[in-house]
């Protein structure tokens, strides 16, 4: 505190008698608080500068008995006092150093100090020197201290909102290229299967005209082949009975895959048009129930017919 220079209104006299006027003594009076002031803050940052050294060897748990019984602080204020020095020390013109005089924060009360406490060390500036710090109430100051953090927050708000909006944008987009890939796959799969219904179709259809024609057959063709087949060994019918079934197992197998992909298709259709879904969906509610109307006649007859 060597630099700190405390009024003597003797130093303001001159050779001649000066005029005490009010111009003069507002002078000499703001003067005196403005050298007060640097006094008051000075005083605070010291004595939490060495309250932060005393912490720092005290054992642990006697913080505060030391604290009672040294100094007469309680814990409170000895950590406010530290929070002073550690925001203000730095910046206090006994220890600018080569900083300049411009940096210094106005001269404060302890009250005052502690409000800007409430600021963030990055915005602290700024705010400062927007406002007559000296020239407010503790009041009026708590009050700026208030607003301002009312619209950091907002700041901050919203600037997280834009980032989430942006991670959401992303996230979007991430799942609309997912569904794309899989509609493509999808697509891919329908395709297929329709091809395999096609397939199928035209397998029944040739089945169907056999059905026919074998009808046309007259009876003596028919049981003369009825006595032949009756003649034939019994190995060489147990192949034909393999056979038949190998053909219903893999029929049957394509005939569930083409089904599956038709629920596939019927499920994209209702996000896109639900009436057009309905369509078709009722159109192969219908080819299902006459398949099973012919299952019902003994022996099955192929009259397989597409809905369309």
């Amino acid at each position: 505190m060597s630099d700190i220079i405390i009024y003597d209104p003797a130093m303001t006299e001159a050779p001649l008698a000066m005029e005490r006027t009010p111009q003069v003594i507002a002078a000499e009076i703001n003067t005196i608080k403005h050298q007060a002031g640097r006094i008051l803050l000075y005083s605070f940052i010291e004595i939490g500068k060495r309250l932060q050294e005393a912490k720092a060897q005290v054992n642990h748990g006697e913080w505060g008995t030391w604290l009672k019984e040294s100094v007469n602080f309680s814990q409170n204020k000895a950590e406010k006092l530290m929070r002073i020095a550690t925001a203000y020390g730095p910046l206090h013109p006994e220890s600018l150093g080569t900083v300049t005089r411009t940096q210094a924060l106005p001269n404060l009360t302890y009250s005052k100090a502690l409000l800007l406490l409430g600021i963030p060390e990055e915005e602290r500036a700024d705010f400062v020197a927007e406002l007559d710090i000296e020239g407010m109430t503790t009041q009026q100051l708590q009050k700026a201290v208030a607003e301002k953090k009312e619209a950091l927050r907002e700041r901050d708000q919203a600037q997280r909102e834009k980032e989430l909006a942006v991670e959401a944008g992303k996230e979007s987009s991430q799942k609309i290229e997912k569904l794309t890939q899989v509609n493509q796959e999808l697509k891919a799969q329908v395709a297929e299967n329709i091809s395999q219904i096609n397939r199928l179709t035209v397998q029944n259809h040739s089945l169907e005209q056999q059905a026919q024609s074998s009808s046309s057959v007259n009876s003596g063709e028919g049981q003369k082949a009825m006595r032949e087949s009756d003649s034939m060994p019994n190995t060489n019918l147990e192949n034909q009975i393999m056979k038949s079934e190998e053909k219903y197992i893999s029929s049957r197998d394509q005939l569930l895959r083409a089904f599956e992909a038709i629920l596939i298709a019927l499920r994209e259709l209702s996000f896109k048009s639900p009436e057009v879904k309905e369509k078709h969906r009722e159109a192969a509610h219908t080819m299902m129930q006459n398949l099973t109307n012919q299952l019902e006649v003994y022996p099955p007859i192929p009259t397989f017919t597409v809905i369309r």
